[in-house]
């Protein structure tokens, strides 16, 4: 009984719209997955997917995301063929505009990552800090934070609040360290992303 209960709640949510009044609170879902270029040591590549879970409250979304990413970097004598990212972070969806057969919202966040390489480097000395040999050879790993912003568009059926399907275009900076002593690179990457959003 209680799960036809529920079930029905949901029909009903679905077939009205799923709409939420300024204040009300309700479930929000946000996923992308896209490719493209950064500024890491030259000129590279990135591609990613995020998923984000959280709270609606009226047209704001808070939520907590986990993210994927392959990186290949600019220079892979500095950072090695490939970087490979885990990360976690928070963001927060602003609803631009809610249409019958569309929507548009700003999306603001950060993410923290672990770059780890794909093989060893070879650190000099005079470039990365003092050694015996004059050259050490490490697997790269580094821990840094993006923060984004990203602003996206997509198609929905008439009358349906969510869930909506779009691209976004995002924007992102990050700080490298490879010494362990202060950043020594700042990373521009620029996506654009297939995106899934749930809960408007």
């Amino acid at each position: 009984m209680r799960g036809a209960t529920v079930a029905s709640a949901i029909a009903l949510l679905l077939a009205s719209g799923g709409d939420l009044g300024a204040g009300e609170v309700g479930p929000a879902l946000d996923a992308s997955v896209g490719v493209g270029g950064l500024s890491l040591g030259g000129v590279g590549a990135i591609a990613f997917a995020r998923v984000g879970i959280g709270l609606q409250v009226g047209r704001t979304a808070v939520l907590v995301h986990g993210e994927l990413a392959k990186i290949g970097p600019g220079d892979p004598e500095l950072d090695s063929r490939t970087l490979t990212s885990a990360g976690a972070g928070l963001g927060l969806r602003l609803e631009l505009a809610r249409r019958p057969s569309w929507h548009a919202h700003l999306q603001l966040g950060v993410t923290a990552r672990a770059l780890d390489g794909s093989g060893e480097v070879v650190r000099r000395c005079s470039v990365f800090g003092p050694c015996d040999a004059g050259y050490y050879r490490e697997t790269p790993h580094y821990a840094t934070y993006t923060p984004f912003v990203g602003v996206a568009i997509g198609a929905r059926e008439p009358r349906r609040r969510w869930p909506g399907l779009g691209i976004q275009l995002e924007v992102g900076l990050f700080e490298i360290d490879r010494a362990r002593r202060a950043p020594d690179d700042l990373g521009v990457e620029v996506t654009l992303a297939l995106h899934l959003a749930v809960g408007r």
